[in-house]
């Protein structure tokens, strides 16, 4: 057992299952960035990693399409679209993203109360909403319950999938309906959505994973970090003052325009180039083909952030670290090759039809396997939508049963 799942246990939680990604480094936490999360993350119980990607998704739709850089023909703004996955509450997506809110209804009241939105159900509505909003083409989507747009991309027919790949982009939005056509130029679309691995897995079908909406997603595996029995209590005084400090980057990154990159960043990016343009088959591949425009855009936004016209060496270095983070949340969510334990565990699981309990599952395999190795495959299974667990009643204290998910299609 690795020494970070010795002290999650301490804490008294689980050890992560096998395959999650390790813990975001210090690099990520530069700037204001570092500032929100190191105020938060001791009095709350919500993901670093979480409350690290809702800062920067919430900044970069605030401050708008000022802000751009380009590749070759190609512009590219700061929206980002995240998904945080977790386990249910337990793992605290919402709470992370309360606390954004919170600060950036301090820092732009305005934007906080007129930009933020729910309710994604077509490509018509998104782009209604943005024409509706005026000028001012900045939206940011905030959906508890990612799995119902989930569904509703995989409807026949329905446009939502195409218009959020081209609101990423930033490109000009259609309704060509014959009496009431709109075009919508200039949008301004981010994303933050909130589900979990069992939902992902069950509505997030084949097309979707290939046809590029889910790589130009940041997707991040979120868990409970601590446990706080009463809470914790941040200080007021410290919070406003990280609201003024944000309100200070926000209106200093709106007065940027295109942004540059310094020689050594120059240098850096040359070097990891080539590892971030190649692409592995498979679904994890497709789910991370857009690596190298996914950490010039964090790159880009760390920059904005950090009031700076130019991409500098430390942001870059925190953009590389956001992106080693979401691959590796990628290739836990979407890998389809499950090994070891939770591969002949799944394959008892499949076999016994209606499911068995953990010492069920140790006696059919011949008690290979110890307490600490059949917990961590099985939270594995589950957190990846392979498994599920059921409460049996016994007569007396309720017992585990362990079923597998059978697949769709």
């Amino acid at each position: 057992m690795s020494t970070s799942n010795i002290s999650e246990r301490v804490a008294g939680l689980p050890a992560p299952p096998n395959g999650w990604p390790s813990p975001l480094r210090k690099a990520a936490m530069y700037g204001l960035v570092g500032e929100f999360v190191d105020l938060v993350s001791p009095n709350s119980e919500s993901d670093p990693a979480a409350l690290t990607l809702g800062f920067l998704d919430a900044f970069g739709n605030a401050i708008g399409r000022g802000p751009h850089f380009r590749v070759e023909g190609d512009r590219h703004g700061m929206n980002l679209f995240v998904v945080f996955v977790g386990d249910t509450s337990k793992s605290r997506k919402g709470t992370a993203m309360s606390y954004t809110l919170n600060l950036f209804g301090r820092a732009d009241p305005e934007w906080a109360s007129t930009r933020v939105q729910s309710g994604l159900s077509s490509g018509e509505g998104l782009t209604t909403a943005c024409g509706e909003a005026g000028k001012d083409r900045r939206i940011f989507f905030v959906e508890d319950e990612f799995a119902s747009v989930l569904k509703v991309m995989s409807r026949r027919g329905n446009t939502l999938s195409t218009t959020l790949r081209r609101a990423w982009d930033g490109k000009a939005l259609q309704v060509a309906t014959k009496h009431r056509p709109l075009l919508v130029e200039e949008p301004h679309v981010s994303l933050l959505g909130h589900t979990t691995a069992y939902d992902l897995r069950r509505y997030l079908d084949r097309v979707e994973i290939a046809n590029g909406f889910c790589n130009r997603t940041l997707w991040v595996c979120t868990r409970r970090s601590k446990l706080l029995p009463f809470g914790g209590e941040i200080s007021e005084r410290l919070f406003g003052k990280l609201a003024k400090q944000t309100k200070r980057a926000l209106a200093a990154a709106m007065k940027l325009t295109q942004l540059g990159i310094s020689e050594r960043s120059r240098d850096m990016w040359s070097d990891v180039y080539a590892d971030l343009t190649t692409v592995e088959p498979g679904p994890v591949g497709q789910a991370t083909a857009r690596a190298d425009a996914q950490v010039r855009r964090l790159a880009a936004l760390y920059a904005s952030i950090d009031k700076s016209a130019e991409v500098k060496v430390q942001h870059l270095k925190a953009a590389l670290e956001i992106w080693r983070y979401c691959a590796e949340s990628a290739t836990f969510l979407f890998g389809r090759n499950q090994r070891g334990p939770a591969a002949r565990i799944l394959k008892v699981l499949q076999e016994s039809g209606s499911g068995l309990t953990r010492t069920e599952i140790s006696a059919a395999l011949s008690r290979h396997l110890n307490g600490d190795e059949i917990h961590r495959a099985l939270e594995s299974l589950k957190n990846s939508g392979f498994a599920l667990c059921r409460l049996i009643s016994t007569g007396g204290r309720s017992a585990e049963r362990w079923c597998a998910i059978k697949k769709e299609g």
